[in-house]
């Protein structure tokens, strides 16, 4: 693989024939039922850190997502902080900078922070369904 974006597109192909595959099978009795019984009374707050082009795809998917919510950012570049704002609803409170990402733990209005998609899907599944990996 030449570049990140290289990576990306393969590992997409590879998860999307995955769900692909999956959603052939058919469900039988001992399939396990995770999406009918989730356990979170709430969504999971999430904030993103870094805002290039894969952030951007992740929080537009975030956007109809029911089980977490983008509600805050981690970004060196303050000239993307209008548009995000903007965009997301992203208040001024859960705004961070990397010289300031340390406090970001003390902020009530987040549960995490996610550098990756993968860390948010599995953060996301941790929190709604109670499963640990």
């Amino acid at each position: 693989m030449n570049s990140r974006r290289d990576f990306l597109q393969k590992i997409s192909l590879g998860i999307g024939a995955a769900t692909w595959v999956a959603a052939a099978e058919p469900v039988s009795a001992t399939t396990p039922k995770i999406i009918e019984s989730p356990k979170a009374d709430k969504q999971l707050r999430v904030a993103l850190m870094g805002l290039g082009g894969y952030a951007n795809i992740v929080a537009r998917g975030m956007k109809e997502c029911k089980t977490a919510k983008l509600v805050g950012i981690v970004t060196g570049t303050p000239s993307k902080i209008p548009d995000w704002k903007q965009k997301y609803g992203i208040e001024d409170k859960n705004i961070y900078n990397y010289e300031n990402l340390h406090e970001i733990k003390n902020n009530p209005d987040i549960d995490r922070c996610a550098k990756t998609c993968e860390s948010i899907y599995q953060q996301i599944i941790t929190h709604y369904y109670g499963l640990t990996s």
